[in-house]
């Protein structure tokens, strides 16, 4: 194996460790955003309660619902992605030849 098929694998992982990064990122940027629309929505029901069911709060609660249905299924896709890009890793790091360090 020449240094050049090595680097390759190193590269390689170095991409993979680059991505499960951003993915991590966004899952915070997510994360952030989520609380959010939580804080939100409890803002809309406190004011239903206390000033009863209109139209307006009525769309104001189907629109945050929606959002947080969007962002819990962005949640579901950042997951599986990381899942992927991490057995991606393992998979390299185990395909290392014995004895070699990268």
């Amino acid at each position: 194996m020449t240094a050049d098929d090595r680097q390759l694998p190193v590269q390689a992982r170095q991409s993979i460790i680059a991505s499960i990064m951003t993915v991590n990122e966004k899952q915070l940027r997510l994360e952030s955003a989520a609380n959010g629309r939580d804080i939100q929505r409890a803002c809309v029901l406190r004011d239903i309660e206390k000033l009863g069911a209109s139209a307006a709060l009525d769309e104001q609660l189907k629109d945050l619902d929606a959002d947080i249905a969007k962002l819990a299924a962005e949640r579901q896709r950042l997951i599986l992605e990381r899942e992927w890009l991490e057995q991606s890793l393992s998979s390299s790091l185990s395909e290392t030849p014995t004895g070699s360090r990268q």
